[in-house]
């Protein structure tokens, strides 16, 4: 699947359906080596002016075959549109993780499970999240912790109740919920 096409809606706890495109992230490899039963690994990015999210798929869809597009000479002119669009939406960004796995319960059986994390950031935050693993690190680091050696992946080096302090300090919000995986 080619990134940016088949945009796909995605529902959100807080936000109003988005369309969501694939995307190729490091996670689809890094995942899968931390947690061995991982069987699909699925990243979606998603524009809220669904507008904006189908041209990405066009342009996409034109790349994948062969028509030559000048992107480097056209990212201005897409910054100037995506900004004029901007009164289109909201200040709001966010993110869902789901986790679809099979639940065992006490007596043996085993029941589908499908959880949601949602994080809903205000303000015109969101661009700042993929900062915050780096900035949790660098304060470790000044506080004298101890951590590996070398360039790598930081999975495992950081808590989840780490990064609910930083959400919080920025005005974000999270959500955990089950969802009846019979009903999906």
């Amino acid at each position: 699947m080619v990134g940016w096409t088949q945009p796909t809606r995605v529902h959100f706890a807080q936000l109003a359906p988005r369309l969501a495109s694939p995307c190729d992230v490091p996670d689809h490899d890094l995942l899968p080596q931390r947690y061995p039963g991982v069987q699909t690994v699925e990243f979606r990015a998603a524009l809220e002016v669904p507008f904006l999210q189908r041209c990405l798929a066009v342009i996409a869809w034109l790349r994948q075959r062969g028509v030559p597009l000048p992107m480097q000479r056209l990212a201005d002119v897409f910054a100037k549109a995506g900004r004029w669009f901007d009164r289109f939406g909201t200040d709001l960004g966010g993110m869902r993780v789901e986790l679809r796995g099979t639940r065992h319960t006490a007596d043996g059986a085993s029941q589908p499970l499908l959880l949601h994390w949602d994080l809903t950031a205000a303000v015109l935050h969101g661009p700042e999240i993929p900062c915050f693993a780096a900035i949790l690190l660098i304060r470790k680091l000044a506080a004298g912790q101890p951590l590996p050696v070398g360039a790598h992946a930081c999975l495992g080096l950081l808590t989840l109740a780490e990064f609910e302090r930083e959400f919080a300090a920025w005005q974000m919000r999270t959500a955990v919920a089950q969802v009846d995986a019979s009903s999906v």
